[in-house]
């Protein structure tokens, strides 16, 4: 008898339910395997962009001008900028020195382009623009009002954002007291300006404030959804929209019972905001909301989560590869070491492994990269991209990975190492019954269809009773010069392991068990 399993990229790992009961093309576990057209595919790695930054990163945001792209990287006490080939201190000045920013590693770098400005903040220094945008630029306090900064009014703000032509500041700190449920926003902006003024008391402009009251969770963060903005707080949504006149805009609270787990745990994919909250994974159009992992992955992600550092994690989109990654310090961690990956075209979940980060960026990635022919030191078996295949795309962008630890920046999906080392990855199943839990099977070959230039590691397990844990035999499976995998396994259920540590690309697109009943026992 032969048991098939097709389309085996198709639901990706379901953790929740129990693993007996998952659907014959989902996964029990999974680790640097992302789940696309139908395969199990080994995840891309990630390799040293702009090496090496000057300061340990801890933020980032792309600058796109006319003529070039820049990044900001942001460390704890200074920030730099860099085109790719030069690396530049912008660290705001005081008597001809750096200013540096007080912030530490649990102060979060939020921020956003006006006008093709930037404006940034850490939540304890005064926020700060950096305009004109060029190398000889440094930061400078933020305009509060005519001739007066955000600094010397002795305000700062826990996150900037823009929206239309106003940038708003979320949870303000106003002559040493917090207003956790604070929003102000300024004036409208002139194009290419930042705006002139944030006073309210200026009746000739349209800057403003509004107190939130009505939730018990502090704002932490918002982002524009069509022509509205949504405003988060930990525990409650409000939609914002403007409606000019002397009311500037309206609010309107659309969800009680769901906010964020933190700032930047929000990414808009294909007209919905996905956010991740105290509790779950939810999408939402700004009226209707579904929970995106409920039964499959809600579980294992909050267990995993660090109870202590749970306000590192973040989501990023990674629209070229139709994803959104939702990253997490996992247990006993301080930064982000894992990311629940969604791909939301082929609403799949996946896991991958980070290299302690506390934020990623998304843009284009290191213009001045070398892709000739010589640089290449990669091996035909080995290489990950195809021929004429450039790291760099003019059009495309790509993940931007900060690692204080190391000071480094990585650029993601590249080559098939991470930062040079090889890494294991491994898909498994668990729970098979091969369609009858009542009766003892032996398994005596498996056919697996993988493409992989080495082989691969195949563990198959058994078990005679539900939860008593598996036994596992471990085989080596080469798809160069094998067809098949003679094993001799018995038992009632059965688990199967694909499992590689090479510097190689690989993938799983499906594959048969060959087996006999042999009795009820």
């Amino acid at each position: 008898m032969i048991k098939r399993f097709l389309n085996i990229g198709d639901l990706g790992i379901i953790n929740d339910p129990d693993e007996y009961d998952i659907p014959d093309d989902a996964w029990t576990d999974a680790q640097n395997i992302r789940f696309h057209n139908g395969y199990a595919q080994k995840f891309e790695g990630h390799s040293v962009a702009y090496d090496p930054p000057t300061v340990a990163p801890y933020w980032v945001l792309p600058v796109p001008t006319t003529s070039l792209y820049y990044w900001i990287y942001a460390g704890l006490d200074k920030v730099y900028l860099t085109d790719g080939t030069t690396h530049g201190n912008i660290t705001r000045q005081s008597g001809g020195g750096d200013q540096d920013f007080t912030g530490n590693s649990a102060n979060l770098w939020t921020g956003g382009l006006i006008s093709g400005i930037p404006v940034i903040t850490n939540g304890v220094d005064a926020p700060q623009m950096f305009t004109p945008v060029a190398g000889t630029t440094d930061l400078a306090p933020l305009t509060y009002s005519s001739g007066v900064t955000w600094e010397d009014q002795g305000y700062t703000a826990k996150v900037i954002r823009p929206f239309r032509e106003f940038l708003l500041a979320l949870y303000t700190v106003e002559g040493g007291t917090d207003f956790p449920h604070k929003m102000r926003w300024s004036t409208s902006a002139a194009a290419g300006a930042v705006p002139l003024t944030w006073d309210e008391a200026d009746a000739s402009e349209d800057a403003g404030f509004t107190n939130f009251g009505e939730s018990a969770g502090n704002l932490v963060d918002c982002l524009p959804l069509r022509n509205n903005n949504m405003v988060y707080s930990t525990d409650s949504t409000w939609s914002m929209a403007y409606i000019g006149g002397n009311d500037v805009f309206s609010f309107q609270q659309i969800f009680k019972t769901s906010g964020l787990l933190s700032t930047n745990c929000v990414s808009e994919i294909y007209g919905r905001h996905v956010c991740l909250t105290t509790g779950d994974v939810v999408a939402h159009d700004g009226a209707n909301i579904e929970s995106i992992i409920n039964r499959r992955m809600q579980r294992w992600l909050f267990n995993q989560l660090d109870s202590d550092n749970y306000d590192q994690s973040f989501t990023v989109p990674n629209y070229a590869k139709n994803e959104l990654w939702l990253c997490f310090p996992s247990t006993g961690s301080t930064f982000c070491d894992l990311a629940l990956v969604w791909n939301y075209q082929e609403n799949s979940f996946a896991v991958r492994e980070l290299p302690n980060t506390p934020y990623i960026g998304y843009g284009i990635i290191d213009p001045s990269e070398n892709t000739t022919w010589d640089a290449d030191a990669d091996t035909w078996d080995t290489d990950s991209g195809a021929w004429n295949q450039r790291a760099f795309n003019p059009t495309e962008n790509k993940l931007l990975i900060t690692d204080p630890t190391n000071t480094k920046l990585f650029q993601a999906d590249n080559t098939n190492q991470f930062n040079g080392s090889s890494f294991t990855s491994y898909v498994e199943k668990t729970g098979i019954d091969l369609d009858d839990p009542t009766t003892i099977k032996r398994i005596a070959r498996i056919y697996p269809r993988v493409d992989s230039n080495v082989a691969l590691t195949v563990k198959v397990g058994f078990e005679y009773t539900k939860g008593e844990g598996y036994t596992w035999t471990t085989y080596s499976y080469d798809p160069t010069t094998d067809d098949k995998l003679d094993v001799r396994v018995t038992g009632r259920f059965f688990g199967i392991r694909f499992e590689s540590d090479t510097d190689t690309a690989w993938n799983v697109h499906s594959f048969d068990i060959e087996y006999q009943p042999v009795g009820r026992r």
